[in-house]
C-alpha cells in the first residue's frame, strides 16, 4: 500500500474505482478512524460553504453517477475516478 489515511466521521469518502457507479458517500460516525487504502479519496466539508444535507440528497438521489463515470480514465474495468472529477462539481 503506497498510501494509507484514517478516516472522520463526516467526511465525504469515494471509491477511486466504483465512484463511476455512484460510491460516494460520508463517513458514518462508526467509521471513525478506519483505515482507508489509497484507492478511497477523503474529502472535508466546508460547512460555512456547503449544507451536508444537501449532499447527502446528492448522494441518495445517485446524482453524480453519469458526471463522475463520463470522467473516469483507463481501461474499462480499473476506469477510476480521480478527485478532481468530484471537486469540479463544487467547485465555483
Amino acid at each position: 500500500m503506497k498510501r494509507h489515511q484514517l478516516a472522520k466521521s463526516g467526511q465525504v469518502i469515494l471509491s477511486e474505482i466504483w465512484g463511476k457507479k455512484g460510491a460516494i458517500g460520508f463517513v458514518p460516525p462508526e467509521g471513525e478512524g478506519a483505515l482507508c487504502t489509497s484507492h478511497f479519496f477523503l474529502f472535508d466539508v466546508r460547512e460555512d460553504r456547503l449544507e451536508p444535507a444537501y449532499l447527502q440528497a446528492i448522494f441518495t438521489a445517485n446524482y453524480l453517477q453519469d458526471q463522475l463515470n463520463a470522467g473516469a480514465k483507463g481501461t474499462t474495468g480499473y476506469a477510476a475516478v480521480r478527485p478532481t472529477h468530484l471537486l469540479q462539481r463544487f467547485s465555483g
